[in-house]
């Protein structure tokens, strides 16, 4: 009987518990369609940017953010000066390293990392000789490997530094390496793979040239031999920072010259034809110093150009941004006051107007920041983006579809001081704007 009672207990309950289910159901579903959509809404309005990341600055259409940040290297100084998107989405970047466990061979040597394009690391490889190494500047060449542009000291000889670059494989390992220059002092900052495969690559020497140093030009075929070297410049101190394939066939060279009226530097511009004759050299800026950094060309034939300048902010430093006619001329100049100011990267985008990339240095925080401009130089957009990690040093170069990668330094107690050494690790950074 029991077991009967028991039985019949459970029967009348279920049919309670199924309504009471039931009845559960629709007041939730009654409770989600009166406020749920209410309560997101209002979140979207108090936190535009929660819904990308919690480091976006600025609205929720016009925003800056940063996608992933890495410390990599070994236990000493470990230093990252470029860094570019490869052809999977992922990074490579150069620098240089003391970090013995990296097994380098002394001195400073030669620092790569390859990253994933979420910021992962992949591989990491010192490479260089008994001196000191150091790499400047990094492409993905056409065979999947990577072609790096920097200096050496490692000859062997009592001599300075020697124009230095370096063919590695897909996995790093060492394929060439080839050095440029005379019994001065000879470096290249700058490198790119030309369009039959050879190199052309810029920097300075004291080796030749018209002053103490001048802008240093080279010219190789795809296994590093030279095939031609020429300079530019004043008879001051001058030096180059990129060089690009022009529109028309052959190179142009971009840099600062030192002029002694103004008492400071000047833009240097330079073309040769493919045989690295020279077409034509221009110089130009104001009272104060104008600095190239980076130089593109655009769809009209012509150029432009970003960097720093003084001339137009009272004495301070201002991003500067200038398009060039296809003869070298300026077409017109614009500086983008607000704090110390840099540019480190131009491209134009499809409206014909341009993308400049840099570094605004208030005093208490150093800021990435990203102008979109019309075609005439006027800017449409001023985004910033503030990382105590940033240093107006760095480099801030495209990555494809609005993002870019960040190469530099740092060290928790010494923050991105240059010439301090102890536990500096490479950093790098990815930002999105849009």
């Amino acid at each position: 009987m029991k077991e009967k009672r028991i039985e019949v207990c459970i029967i009348r309950l279920v049919p309670k518990c199924e309504e009471l289910r039931k009845a559960g159901i629709l007041l939730m579903r009654s409770f989600l369609l009166r406020f749920v959509p209410a309560f997101f809404i209002l979140m979207l309005f108090l936190f535009p940017c929660a819904a990308k990341t919690k480091n976006c600055q600025a609205g929720a259409s016009e925003a800056v953010y940063l996608e992933w940040e890495n410390l990599l290297g070994g236990r000493e100084a470990d230093r990252c000066f470029d860094a570019r998107m490869t052809g999977d989405g992922g990074f490579i970047a150069v620098g240089e390293t003391a970090s013995c466990y990296l097994h380098g061979n002394g001195g400073n040597d030669v620092l790569v990392i390859r990253l994933d394009p979420a910021g992962r690391l992949l591989w990491q490889k010192a490479i260089g000789g008994t001196g000191n190494d150091s790499g400047m500047s990094v492409r993905q060449t056409d065979d999947g490997g990577y072609i790096i542009a920097g200096a050496t000291r490692s000859a062997g000889s009592s001599k300075d530094s020697e124009a230095y670059l370096l063919k590695i494989d897909a996995s790093g390992q060492r394929q060439w390496e080839k050095r440029y220059g005379g019994p001065g002092e000879d470096c290249l900052c700058w490198v790119e793979q030309t369009s039959d495969g050879g190199f052309v690559a810029a920097g300075s020497t004291s080796s030749s040239g018209a002053g103490d140093f001048d802008i240093y030009l080279i010219r190789t075929d795809r296994s590093g031999r030279l095939l031609w070297e020429q300079t530019f410049g004043s008879p001051d101190t001058d030096q180059g920072a990129c060089v690009v394939e022009a529109p028309g066939g052959g190179y142009v060279v971009a840099g600062r010259a030192f002029s002694p009226a103004n008492g400071g530097y000047d833009v240097l511009l330079a073309k040769t034809d493919e045989s690295g004759r020279k077409e034509w050299e221009r110089t130009f800026g104001g009272k104060g110093w104008d600095i190239a950094e980076w130089l593109a060309p655009t769809e009209d034939g012509g150029y432009v150009l970003t960097g720093r300048t003084s001339s137009f902010n009272d004495g301070a430093f201002a991003v500067y941004l200038a398009k060039i006619g296809a003869g070298g001329t300026p077409e017109w100049e614009r500086a983008f006051a607000g704090g110390w100011g840099a540019g480190k990267s131009v491209q134009q985008t499809g409206d014909g107007g341009y993308l400049v990339a840099g570094w605004t240095d208030s005093g208490s925080e150093t800021q990435a920041r990203i102008i979109k401009t019309d075609p005439d130089g006027n800017p449409t957009r001023d985004l910033k983006y503030g990382n105590s990690k940033f240093s107006r040093e760095f480099s801030f170069y495209p990555a494809g579809n609005g993002e870019y990668i960040i190469a530099g330094w740092w060290a928790e107690p010494l923050r991105n001081n240059q010439y301090q050494s102890d536990g500096i690790q490479a950093y790098l950074a990815r930002l999105k704007a849009f």
